[in-house]
């Protein structure tokens, strides 16, 4: 049986503006989430490095 939780790469997101009119542009920090292939969305936590999030991905799998 496939698991339900699984490890996906954060999409990245820019955030900015224009101030004086120049665009200033930054995208949220780089990380990894946990989807729940069950309600087909991502948990909101996310993770700096991949094998956080893969621990984190194996408890709550086990836990079910």
């Amino acid at each position: 049986m496939e698991p339900r939780y699984k490890v996906k790469r954060r999409v990245s997101i820019e955030i900015g503006g224009a101030k004086h009119g120049l665009r200033t542009s930054t995208s949220s920090p780089p990380g990894f989430a946990i989807y729940d292939s069950s309600t087909k969305q991502n948990l909101p936590d996310y993770y700096s490095s991949q094998a956080d999030a893969e621990r984190e991905c194996d408890r709550l799998n086990e836990a079910e």
